[in-house]
């Protein structure tokens, strides 16, 4: 399967900032190392979730979990975590996956550390922490909520305040 990931995008409401390029990378789990590949060159990530959708959040916190443990990431790249589809019935609040997001991640980190699955030359900084992991341990995450009727204004409007 042949995909090509980087496309540029013209952002009226960015027009100032220039194109930029964006690496859209599908959630199943075969496209996963093109996150981890691309860490170096990121200015910006942005992850977007499903807020009405359970299985999304704890997809995203395995790929939050291999993202922030990378060596590769730089914890001085905004990240955004934009929990989308706010348009619909009973979304789960940015808080509420925050919350969620933050035991799925430190659920890993535990049974990755009980079970020793990683090898110890790579363990990462979140294997080998010791607190429980939160995600005000870093400072440049965020968290949006977006929907696509307002035309993803929120995500577009923080985009703009960070590049």
């Amino acid at each position: 399967m042949d995909v090509n990931f980087l496309e540029r995008y013209e952002i009226p409401s960015l027009e100032s900032k220039g194109l930029l390029d964006i690496l859209d990378i599908p959630g199943q789990g075969y496209f996963k190392a093109r996150i981890i590949d691309n860490l170096t060159n990121a200015k910006l990530i942005v992850l977007l979730i499903d807020s009405n959708d359970k299985d999304s959040i704890k997809q995203a916190g395995a790929y939050l979990y291999d993202i922030l443990n990378n060596e590769q990431f730089d914890d001085t790249t905004p990240l955004i975590i934009a929990c989308n589809k706010q348009d619909l019935k009973f979304p789960k609040s940015k808080k509420i996956i925050e919350s969620d997001l933050n035991s799925e991640i430190e659920s890993i980190k535990l049974m990755k550390q009980k079970n020793n699955l990683e090898d110890t030359s790579q363990m990462g900084a979140l294997f080998s922490m010791r607190a429980k992991f939160n995600f005000n341990m870093f400072k440049n995450v965020y968290f949006v909520e977006t929907d696509k009727t307002t035309g993803y204004q929120s995500l577009i409007k923080l985009i703009d305040t960070l590049i």
